[in-house]
Formats: structure tokens, sequence, C-alpha cells
């Protein structure tokens, strides 16, 4: 009996010390490193900041912000818009998402390798994944700072609500339904004719981060949803300077 109480003394100490491990965390079969970045000389590589699109379809692509944070796009319902935060070091690019399905590597290591515009990743967490990225120029779009108002659109079929949009110059944004009186905040960046919306904040049943493709004629704005089929939306400009 001495014996059977010592044994489970033994093992309780030992998974008290496992637990208490910074190094490791063992799921779902795997050990994926959890890195502490103020145990690391951790920086955020200008070579890599910016936009980057995947050769085989430029609608899975990145955006590494110079602040450390990031936005890899992925098709819904493949997984829409996924927001992280990311660091290189020693060569390795890690990259810590904000939020994954259950089973999946939240904190990602890759190596990578940059030749001009090209960019070469390759995941340590997975044997075997290994993308090839090019250089796309993501920033503010002039063409579209100012206040957007509705005047056509389809949701499902079904006409879209009448709602204006302000893009402002420093890369925020406001949406707001014209009969709401509660205004969204959001931040964008468009690459290409591409536009990323990011809102501030989370509406339960709603996309928090939107991609739409986007053209302009004249003073008229067209936006195609990539998450949703049927999903568009016309709007005319009526101000350059938002709300007067």
């Amino acid at each position: 009996m001495k014996k059977i109480f010592l044994l489970l003394a033994l093992l309780a100490i030992s998974a008290t010390a496992f637990a208490g491990c910074d190094e490791y965390d063992n799921f779902d079969g795997r050990i994926d490193m959890i890195y502490e970045t103020e145990n690391i000389i951790a920086e955020t590589d200008n070579v890599l900041t910016g936009g980057w699109e995947w050769l085989q379809d430029s609608s899975y692509n990145y955006i590494f912000n110079d602040d450390g944070t990031g936005i890899r796009e992925v098709p819904f319902p493949r997984g829409g818009a996924q927001t992280f935060t990311w660091f290189a070091s020693d060569g390795i690019l890690h990259i810590n998402l904000d939020f994954v399905l259950l089973g999946a590597v939240q904190n990602e290591q890759w190596t990578y390798i940059i030749d001009g515009d090209l960019m070469i990743m390759e995941s340590l967490d997975v044997e075997g994944i290994i993308f090839q990225y090019s250089k796309r120029e993501v920033g503010i779009d002039d063409a579209l700072i100012g206040y957007w108002l509705t005047v056509g659109g389809s949701w499902r079929g079904t006409d879209s609500d009448e709602e204006y949009l302000i893009f402002n110059a420093d890369g925020t944004g406001i949406r707001m339904n014209v009969d709401s009186d509660y205004p969204r905040e959001f931040t964008w960046i468009a690459s290409g004719d591409i536009l990323s919306i990011n809102f501030n904040t989370e509406i339960p049943g709603h996309v928090e981060n939107e991609r739409w493709i986007y053209e302009f004629d004249n003073n008229y704005l067209t936006m195609q949803n990539q998450q949703f089929d049927g999903f568009w939306k016309t709007l005319s400009l009526t101000s350059r300077t938002g709300l007067e």
C-alpha cells in the first residue's frame, strides 16, 4: 500500500512539473513550441512587411504590418480573414493567430526565403507544406477616400440596405445604416483591386474582416464581396471630406 501511495505522489509531482513548463504545449498528439517574446530577440523584418499573394491563387494572401500585426486572407468558408501577430528571429517567421479552429496550430513557425518579389515559406509544423508568394503593393487608395452612399446592391437576392461608408485618409472608416444610430468603426487597406475592411467591434453572426473586389466608374464605386456569392453594392461619391 505504501508503494502505491508513493507511486501516485511521484506521478502527481511529475505532472505538476510538466504543466508548469513554458517551453512545450502538448495538444492533439502534437508538440507545438510556445515562444515567449520577452525571451527572444524579436523583430519585424522590413523585407516581410507589406502584402504577399499566393502564386497559385491570388485570393490567398498575407499582409504583414510593420507594427507586428497582420492578416491572412483565405476565401470563405475555408477560413475568411485571420488576424495575427508576428515576428522574425534567426530566419524563422513566427505567426501567432488570434483564433484557430480546434486541432489547428495557433503558434506557427515558418522558414522563409525572399528573392526580390518572390517569397518561399516552408512550414516547420507540418512537413512538406511549402508556399510561394509574390509581393504586392498594399496601402491607402486615395480614390476611395470620402463619403459614399449606397444606390444599389443585392444580398442573397434581396436589395442591400441603404448605408453610407466613410473612408478616411489615415486608414480608418465608418459604416452606418441610414436608419441606424449605431455606426461601426473599421480600419481598411487596399491592394490592387482588393479592399479589406476590418471592424473594431464584433457583432454575433457578422463577418468582422471583410474582403471586396472594387472598381470605379466615374463617381460610382462597385464592391463585390469575395466571401459570399451574390453580395454586391454600388455606391455614389457624395463628398471627398466626409459628412457635411
